[in-house]
């Protein structure tokens, strides 16, 4: 809002919007056209021929229009082009901070089959009840299980890795919504999958593992959900100095994970874990 109000006040006319609305619409043609180009390469599996010349007959013209409008910018074009390049930058820091968060994570913990032969040989104490860990990662250790383990010297008699995996449909089918494995040792990995239309409502698909042999009491069961804390280092991580700062203000004024899976609070349990970059 304070923006928009900003943005009416400086311009203060209409008129005066022109040479930022052109801009900003030729430039999303061009965009669009380029982006048109994967899809009919990579979901619809065009040739490079036909994927080409139909490109370059769209950007003949976008370019064209796009063109005009550069000789607009010192009249207000540099709006456009000044907030869709920070919501670039602000998007791409996300996705590489995000990125070297987990290889750093995963870079401390140990594989799947090595954690439960330990359980299996050091017996750690169980207690009754089921613990359900959200981890991002459907092949591997999650961190936070390790986290608390060593901290709190105990389990659940019944584990669950939960993995929700949106898919590229706006609604997933209801008969392949969850997939469980049992790994043995009271361990068993769960797949969750929601349309990203749908809200993704982790109690509910948990209600229907039951046909598949894991029963989950949710008046007893308890949610882990970790919050990984970035911290900028010294050292070289691949990231600029501002952009681990950028990452890491990002990260601690993120979604609650709780919240958006529609966990009941009263059953979440949050541990957190400090990360270098």
């Amino acid at each position: 809002m304070i923006a928009t109000i900003a943005l009416v006040l400086s311009f203060r006319k209409s008129a005066n919007l022109t040479a930022a609305y052109g801009v900003a619409i030729s430039g999303t043609m061009v965009i669009t056209t380029l982006l048109a180009y994967f899809v009919v390469r990579e979901q619809w599996r065009w040739s490079l021929f036909t994927a080409v010349l139909i490109t370059m007959g769209f950007s003949v013209m976008d370019l064209g229009f796009f063109g005009s409008n550069i000789v607009k910018i010192v009249d207000g074009g540099w709006v456009p082009l000044l907030v869709g390049g920070s919501v670039y930058i602000l998007m791409s820091t996300w996705k590489q901070g995000r990125a070297l968060l987990e290889e750093r994570i995963q870079a401390g913990t140990q594989p799947l089959n090595t954690f439960l032969n330990k359980v299996a040989k050091h017996h750690p104490t169980r207690v009754p009840g089921t613990a359900v860990f959200l981890t991002g990662r459907s092949d591997g250790m999650s961190a936070i299980l390790l986290h608390h383990l060593k901290h709190n010297q105990v389990l659940h008699e019944q584990v669950v890795l939960l993995t929700v995996v949106v898919e590229d449909v706006p609604r997933a089918a209801p008969a392949k919504r969850v997939e469980v494995s049992k790994l043995g040792q009271g361990f068993f990995r769960v797949m969750v999958h929601f349309g990203f239309m749908e809200n993704p409502n982790v109690p509910r698909a948990l209600r229907t593992c039951k046909r598949f042999g894991l029963h989950v009491d949710m008046d007893t069961v308890t949610y882990y959900v970790g919050r990984q804390t970035p911290v900028p280092s010294d050292e070289r991580s691949g990231m600029a100095a501002w952009q681990e700062s950028v990452f890491a203000f990002m990260a601690r004024n993120s979604a609650d994970l709780a919240s958006f899976y529609h966990l009941p609070s009263e059953r979440v349990i949050e541990l957190g874990i400090r990360v270098e970059l």
